[in-house]
């Protein structure tokens, strides 16, 4: 079973570059279960800035894919379910000189879905071998 768990996770992709677009970080974290799209894209938005700040950062534009969470800290909203996340987006931001949080069509964000991608080869692949180190485990013991 922990390899259909394996499956149905979902990655929080985010780099880090420097003015000139070198990139100087990359956070690739996986969550165990799978949540409404709004709340994971909302979540990455919030582990960017955490990652940010933790790298010692002091000037920041964060740049997502995802319009909704993207416009929700632009317009200060503060409701329903991810309300709290983006309170905590903003409380986060405060850490910073300056920040600005900017929306990126799909094909900008081209570095994070590779580094998505290949974190999903490498986790199937660990799950493949999981799975089968399993298998071989029942059938041992029940033979």
């Amino acid at each position: 079973m922990p390899f259909i768990m394996m499956l149905a996770a979902l990655h929080l992709k985010v780099i880090i570059r420097d003015h000139s677009g070198t990139t100087v970080g990359a956070l690739n974290k996986l969550l165990p279960s799978a949540f409404p799209a709004s709340i994971i894209e909302a979540f990455a938005l919030l582990q960017g800035v955490l990652f940010a700040a933790k790298m010692g950062s002091t000037k920041a534009i964060f740049e997502s894919d995802a319009l909704d969470p993207i416009q929700a800290v632009n317009t200060n909203e503060n409701g329903g379910v991810l309300g709290h996340i983006l309170q905590d987006i903003r409380s986060s931001a405060l850490v910073f000189k300056r920040s600005s949080f900017q929306h990126l069509k799909r094909d900008g964000n081209r570095v994070a879905h590779e580094l998505a991608r290949d974190a999903k080869l490498r986790l199937l692949a660990v799950g493949s071998r999981e799975a089968m180190e399993a298998e071989t485990e029942m059938d041992t013991n029940q033979g």
